[in-house]
C-alpha cells in the first residue's frame, strides 16, 4: 500500500505445527531488508499488518 510492505508469509511443508513458525515470521516482520526501510518512516514491526503462516493445508 503505498508501496510499503502490508505482511510477510510464511509456508512450511503439511505437518509442521504452526506454532513453531511463529517465531520465524516474527523474525522477518522485525528485521526488514533494508531496500523496503530506507528513505521512509517504517518500523518493521508496526508496518507489518498482516503475518501470515500456512501448512499446506
Amino acid at each position: 500500500m503505498n508501496r510499503q510492505p502490508l505482511g510477510a508469509a510464511e509456508a512450511k511443508k503439511e505437518g509442521i505445527t504452526l506454532s513453531t513458525v511463529a517465531d520465524q515470521s516474527a523474525h522477518y516482520a522485525a528485521n526488514l531488508p533494508d531496500h523496503l526501510t530506507t528513505g521512509t518512516d517504517i518500523k518493521p514491526l508496526e508496518c507489518l499488518r498482516f503475518l501470515k503462516m500456512a501448512d499446506g493445508k
